[in-house]
């Protein structure tokens, strides 16, 4: 099972995870995206990093990516949780990106 969060930052996502987390009490896996492997992204988000609307999607898209063996492995081995993915990515970049 999957479950996903998805919206803008500071909506209160990791909050909610962290509730949900407490009531399952069963084998969770997060993953929260933009991962530590794009530290760029989160310079940009973070306002350290100047990127444009193009660069910032093409590399969410790319975090998401890299992952998706392990999205598929933790499914194998219960509930999913997702802080983030591809729908919040592409709504969010939609306006800049032509």
């Amino acid at each position: 099972m999957i479950i996903l969060f998805e919206g803008i930052d500071g909506c209160g996502k990791g909050t909610q995870i962290e509730l949900l987390k407490n009531v399952l009490g069963e084998k969770l896996t997060i993953f929260k995206y933009p991962t530590a492997k794009t530290p760029e992204l989160n310079d940009f988000l973070e306002k350290k990093k100047e990127m444009n609307q193009r660069e910032v999607f093409h590399l969410f898209l790319k975090d998401i990516k890299n992952e998706q063996n392990e999205v598929q492995a933790a499914l194998g081995k219960g509930i999913v949780i997702l802080d983030r993915y591809v729908l919040s990515t592409i709504a969010y970049e939609k306006d800049g990106v032509s």
